[in-house]
């Protein structure tokens, strides 16, 4: 077994100059650059108005005014649902609104999308490079991030889908298998990763969290079988406890939106068209949009899948790659310790990855998305190629180092490596430019960014979100242009203007608390305000605490009031039991890894110290 090593280790072409490593600055100039290219089309040809832009763009707005006025942490949207306002705060997870708000506080908000994707994109570059330098060579890895950047479905999603949260997460994927792929398991990294995943974007992070115990699985029943139980165990509870420390991290969002879910209605989500089963690839339904958009996805689906397939044929079409593959699995094989061996196991779990997630967009999954825990909300099944094409670029530059290898010595010179740039540059230009002309959206003069703007300064308030709409509310029955409080002889009464007038509203500079001073007039015996009744709001009147019940169909609060009476009424909105508990786990989560010596900073960088592999050993 020792000769065998020597063997393979001798016969293993030496890394050529291309391929050494970078200087960081330089790859992120063309990082940056190759950003730019791709948001270029946004510049010149307009900004395209995607399927979710008015929801991040009012929500980013929405966050801005209550930093504004003082709520740095904002539970409540106050515009949404015609000014009666929703929880969304409490479910949608806060990287990406807190982005897009303090780009909107320091640009104009014309330009803050464009400016939120030009962000975004870069970092997703950063981060693919970072995870590519473990495995393969500087301007491979480079080459790789900047196509990373700009790949079908990240493309897709900024200009076609424009879901801000859904882009911002893919530049969380690349950590994510940075720190499941590698063989020196790093818990700090893999927390890391869970933790900004969930606090990005559920849906993806639902993917990440699937796609680890995929990756998991299979590096455990590796170890099991080259290094014994004992190392695969070790493995399984480093890896969930790695998980559990990142959920941990980021309870101060997840505890708070598992316990408040049942108070909202978040099955909206998944009513017929949102199902899995309805976006199957080339899926036919009744809505003709929804299939141009699975046409488009699916497409997409297949040239990544293709890709990886290709890759992965690629690399193991060849003779000594084959004796390698089997002594790897061979039962109490030593070549674990092999420089060799950590590619090998990337491609066995990749290769694995990219099985499963072929099958999990076709119909024959089907039981799997209807018993497996939150998948279903998953909505979109493609919303796998998310990690996917980060697997596809991480197996096509394994594959592009080793035809690399082959050429002539002169084709591995310095000077070599601005070319390879250049060309991978041109392809992110002209696959942007066409990207925009398939999916980008027309605006109407409504769905503009500064119409939305308007919008949102305006009295009249947004329209509402189903999934986060109170469980005793009804968007049908809620009508827009309402006051802030009218008095009414009962609880179902509709706004009489001879009454407004008996109704203060004392400003306050935090949105979170509404105070009136009501003078009651004879007849009138309840307040109405519009505020829907959630969970974390307390109403007092008079400095005594109540508890109103709700008796209005469209959900909004109704106070009961003596006749003939002055009467203060505060609102106020106080941080719930599950709030303060998710905050004090993740203070406590944070305190555990700094306990256990795992703090990220420590973590040994990528960039410092490259994995030492047969493509990139120094030449003697």
């Amino acid at each position: 077994m020792k000769r065998r090593m020597q063997r393979i280790a001798s016969s293993a072409p030496a890394k050529p100059a291309i391929l050494r490593a970078g200087n960081l600055r330089h790859d992120l100039q063309w990082i940056v650059f190759a950003a730019l290219l791709a948001v270029l089309p946004l510049l010149f040809r307009g900004l395209s108005c995607g399927h979710d832009l008015s929801f991040h763009l009012l929500n980013w707005m929405e966050v801005a005014t209550q930093w504004q006025h003082g709520t740095l942490r904002p539970w409540w949207a106050f515009h949404a649902a015609f000014g009666a306002g929703e929880p969304r705060f409490v479910f949608y997870p806060p990287l990406s609104w807190f982005l897009g708000a303090e780009l909107g506080l320091l640009l104009p908000w014309t330009i803050t999308p464009i400016a939120f994707t030009l962000v975004v994109l870069i970092l997703c570059g950063i981060t693919m490079r970072s995870f590519l330098r473990a495995f393969v060579g500087s301007t491979s890895a480079l080459a790789g991030a900047c196509l990373y950047l700009a790949n079908p479905y990240m493309l897709f999603v900024a200009y076609e889908r424009t879901a801000y949260a859904e882009l911002l997460a893919a530049a969380w994927m690349p950590l994510l298998l940075l720190a499941a792929l590698r063989l020196r398991l790093r818990p700090s990294q893999l927390a890391c990763a869970v933790a900004l995943l969930w606090l990005t974007n559920a849906p993806a992070a639902v993917v990440g969290c699937y796609s680890l115990l995929c990756l998991g699985l299979v590096r455990i029943a590796l170890a099991a079988r080259t290094q014994g139980i004992l190392t695969a165990l070790r493995q399984a509870l480093a890896m969930s406890w790695a998980t559990a420390l990142g959920l941990a991290a980021a309870a101060f969002y997840l505890v708070p939106a598992v316990v408040q879910r049942r108070f909202v209605q978040i099955n909206m989500a998944i009513l017929p068209g949102m199902r899995p089963s309805d976006s199957f690839l080339f899926q036919h339904t009744a809505d003709l949009a929804h299939d141009a958009v699975l046409r488009s996805a699916s497409w997409i689906a297949v040239g990544i899948l293709a890709a990886a397939v290709t890759s992965i044929a690629a690399l193991l079409l060849r003779p000594e790659r084959h004796r390698v593959y089997s002594s790897m699995h061979a039962r109490g094989s030593a070549l674990h310790r092999h420089p060799e061996t950590e590619r090998l196991f990337v491609l066995t779990a990749t290769a694995v990855l990219t099985i499963v997630i072929a099958l999990l967009l076709t119909r024959i999954s089907s039981p799997v998305w209807a018993h497996a825990p939150e998948l279903a909300f998953l909505q979109f099944p493609w919303r796998f190629l998310s990690i996917e094409a980060a697997i596809a670029i991480l197996l096509a530059c394994l594959a592009f180092e080793r035809w690399a290898a082959r050429l002539p010595a002169r084709a591995h010179s310095p000077q070599s490596s601005a070319p390879v740039m250049l060309v991978v540059c041109a392809v992110v230009c002209g696959g942007c430019w066409a990207a925009h002309g398939l999916y980008a959206q027309p605006c109407a003069d409504e769905d503009t960014p500064a119409a939305q703007r308007a919008l949102y300064l305006s009295d009249t308030g947004v329209p509402p979100t189903d999934e986060y709409t109170p469980t005793d509310a009804d968007n049908d029955a809620l009508q827009p242009n309402l006051p802030a409080a009218w008095l009414a002889t009962n609880a179902d009464g509709s706004p009489d203007t001879t009454t407004l007038q008996n109704i203060l509203e004392l400003q306050d500079r935090n949105l979170s608390h509404l105070t009136f001073s009501v003078r009651s007039a004879s007849t009138s015996r309840t307040l109405v305000v519009r505020l829907r009744q959630f969970v974390g709001w307390t109403v007092t009147l008079d400095g005594a605490v109540i508890h109103p019940t709700p008796e209005r169909a469209d959900g909004l609060l109704s106070i009961p009031l003596l006749p003939n009476s002055d009467h203060v009424v505060e609102l106020r909105y106080w941080w719930t039991a599950d709030e303060m508990i998710g905050l004090l786990i993740s203070l406590c989560a944070l305190a555990a890894a700094v306990l256990l010596r795992w703090p990220i900073l420590r973590s040994k960088a990528v960039d410092a110290k490259p994995a030492v592999t047969p493509y990139n050993r120094p030449t003697a």
